[in-house]
């Protein structure tokens, strides 16, 4: 048997508490992704999902380094409809759509 003696299991609770920690921390700080020293954690898959999910918008005088593209999906194909459920002043609309109906 494998085993390590009794300190092993201290050792594995130090190391996922401070992974925890530095999770947390990366989280925390990503809502402070205006800040230049922050703007990496912008770029993480895992934060940008859970700044959708938490329904976080950047609202200051600079657009922020990344920008959430989507389309609308079936009901709008042109994503206007999220924008115009999240009151944004300025809506940019580029469509290359051959549909009449768009």
């Amino acid at each position: 048997a494998n085993f390590r003696g009794p300190g092993h299991c201290d050792e594995m609770t130090i190391l996922i508490r401070f992974a925890l920690a530095v999770a947390f921390f990366a989280l925390f700080f990503s809502f402070f992704g205006f800040l230049p020293c922050f703007r990496f954690l912008l770029h993480q898959p895992s934060v940008r999902l859970i700044h959708q999910v938490m329904r976080y918008y950047h609202q200051a005088a600079r657009p922020p380094n990344l920008v959430y593209v989507t389309d609308g999906g079936v009901q709008d194909c042109t994503g206007i409809m999220q924008l115009l459920r999240r009151r944004r002043t300025l809506i940019l609309l580029v469509l290359a759509a051959d549909d009449p109906d768009d």
